[in-house]
């Protein structure tokens, strides 16, 4: 299902450890130009997590959002029913094809 929020109500996954693999600042302003060129293209996936909404993937893309616009700035994202173990797998995935990295090895 696709739904605009708020980026306020986007939430990292549980299963990333942020504090032991941060965000890397060269990613956020890659994404940053890439947002700015061509517009966010709705590829975050969640799942509802209380009033918000947990981020199966995406955390450089939510922290350039965050840095792009306002609390209330709505953007699209997919919305799935989503176990933890599909939340760490899809993780896993994205990191691959994405930056070349695996979410085995930063959990």
């Amino acid at each position: 299902m696709h739904k605009n929020v708020p980026i306020s109500a986007l939430r990292p996954n549980p299963f990333r450890r942020l504090k032991e693999y941060p965000i890397d600042r060269d990613k956020i302003e890659a994404l940053k130009e890439s947002i700015e060129s061509a517009g966010f293209w709705d590829n975050i996936v969640a799942r509802s997590a209380g009033d918000g909404f947990e981020i199966a993937y995406g955390h450089h893309r939510l922290v350039a959002l965050q840095e792009m616009f306002p609390p209330d700035h709505k953007v699209g994202i997919i919305v799935r029913k989503l176990t933890n173990e599909e939340m760490i797998r899809v993780m896993d995935r994205e990191n691959k094809e994405e930056w070349g990295t695996s979410a085995r090895i930063e959990l």
